[in-house]
């Protein structure tokens, strides 16, 4: 299973904004408290976006030991925490146009704050981040209610689309 996938099945958890996740017949929807769930929903969140950056991660590991030269050290690299740091050194080796730093940046911060804050509070620097994270032309809009989801169904599927996209090209640019 792919980890967007299993991501998207599992939003069901989510409070009602994300209501629209596949059910899956005979299985029940537990009854959380909203609050609860919401909390849950968040951290898990933060979570899944922690797992797409390190997926992307290794996968930069693994293409910059094929393509780094005599003057890479493989161990060096790999301990490296900073996804987008890495992206830059490998769009570098392999002559890629460098664009996904931004966004990767934006998409950390979401990260770490749904990590570790359950319920955080939707402030303008959330929205930009958000804006970038979704690569959306126009600014994100306040949330509907203090209790509704950071990430929605829609959201998680354009930020999985984003690092399917992102690896993508980082492989076909790989085989040339």
């Amino acid at each position: 299973m792919h980890a967007c996938d299993f991501w998207v099945r599992h939003a069901r958890l989510a409070p009602a904004p994300c209501s629209a996740a596949p059910r899956f017949p005979g299985r029940p929807v537990p009854a959380i408290p909203s609050s609860l769930a919401l909390s849950a929903f968040t951290r898990m969140s933060g979570n899944r976006l922690h797992e797409l950056d390190r997926f992307l991660s290794v996968l930069l590991d693994a293409v910059a030991a094929g393509h780094g030269g005599d003057d890479h050290d493989d161990r060096h690299f790999a301990s490296r925490h900073n996804t987008s740091g890495k992206m830059l050194v490998v769009e570098g080796m392999l002559g890629m146009e460098r664009h996904a730093r931004a966004r990767l940046l934006a998409i950390g911060r979401i990260s770490a704050l749904l990590r570790h804050c359950p319920s955080p509070a939707d402030t303008p620097a959330l929205r930009a981040d958000l804006q970038l994270a979704l690569g959306r032309d126009t600014p994100c809009p306040p949330r509907a209610a203090p209790d509704s989801p950071i990430l929605t169904r829609d959201s998680v599927l354009v930020i999985c689309r984003f690092y399917a996209a992102l690896g993508d090209r980082v492989l076909a640019a790989a085989a040339r």
